[in-house]
C-alpha cells in the first residue's frame, strides 16, 4: 500500500545506482518487494511502518544483460557497499551475513536470502 512521502526513497535512489555503476555492473533493474510494512510488520516495530525501509528483490537485471541472483557474489558487493559506503546514511540486511557496522544479522527477523532489506540507518523503529 502507497501511503504516501517514504523517507527511505531518496537516499536508496541516491546510493543504489552510485553502488552498482562503481562496482562496474553499470544500471541495475530489482524487484520493489516494498517499503510500507504489511500485517506482519505492523506486528513489530518495523521501519518498514515509517517508510523508512526498503526490501530490493533479487535477480537483479543490469548493464549488457547482466543477471545478479541472489547466491552470487556480486549480490552481496552490492549488500556491501549499500552498507558500508553510504556515509552512514543507510544499513542492510542480507543473507544474515555482518559485514561492517551498518550491515544487521537478520537474527529473529527471518529469512533475507531472496532479497536485500535497506533502511535508513537511524530509522525511528527497530530494523527489520
Amino acid at each position: 500500500s502507497n501511503r504516501g512521502y517514504a523517507p527511505v526513497v531518496e537516499p536508496f535512489q541516491k546510493w543504489f545506482s552510485k553502488c552498482t555503476n562503481d562496482l562496474g555492473f553499470g544500471e541495475c533493474i530489482f524487484r520493489n518487494d516494498g517499503i510500507w510494512g504489511d500485517a506482519k510488520h505492523r506486528a513489530t516495530a518495523s521501519c518498514h511502518n515509517s517508510g523508512e525501509a526498503i526490501d530490493v528483490g533479487l535477480p537483479f537485471r543490469c548493464a549488457n544483460d547482466k543477471i545478479i541472483r541472489e547466491r552470487d557474489d556480486e549480490a552481496m558487493q552490492i549488500a556491501n557497499c549499500m552498507a558500508n559506503n553510504t556515509n552512514n546514511e543507510l544499513g542492510v540486511i542480507f543473507r544474515d551475513v555482518r559485514n561492517g557496522p551498518n550491515m544487521f544479522p537478520a537474527g529473529i527477523l527471518g529469512n533475507h536470502n531472496s532479497h536485500i532489506h535497506i533502511q535508513i540507518r537511524h530509522c525511528r523503529n527497530v530494523r527489520g
